[in-house]
């Protein structure tokens, strides 16, 4: 019982080893990047993580949902765009505050 079960692994152990060797000479180029570059990779991927956390999974959907009430913001709808730039902490680049956008209407 335990080949078909340890060759579905191999085959999923091979196919993750061809991303990684794919992948890590991007991800060793954008060592170099700038500060700035590297926060806004790692947010983009959050967010897509967090997103499809939300699609696929019903226990962190509940999880996103319960988090957002309990923070004040039940039933908000969160929407994501572009801007030039947002004011970081200088020690952890982490964001200073929320930046709320202005009520339509």
């Amino acid at each position: 019982m335990s080949g078909p079960i340890s060759a579905e692994f191999e085959m999923h152990r091979q196919r993750q080893l061809e991303r990684v060797a794919h992948y890590l000479p991007i991800e060793l180029e954008r060592g170099t990047a700038p500060l700035e570059e590297l926060w806004r990779i790692r947010d983009c991927r959050l967010r897509a993580l967090l997103e499809h956390a939300r699609q696929h999974s019903r226990w962190h959907a509940k999880r996103l949902e319960h988090e957002l009430e309990a923070a004040g913001l039940a039933g908000a709808v969160v929407r994501v765009s572009r801007v030039d730039r947002l004011e970081r902490h200088p020690q952890s680049g982490k964001l200073k505050r929320f930046v709320p956008l202005s009520r339509a209407g």
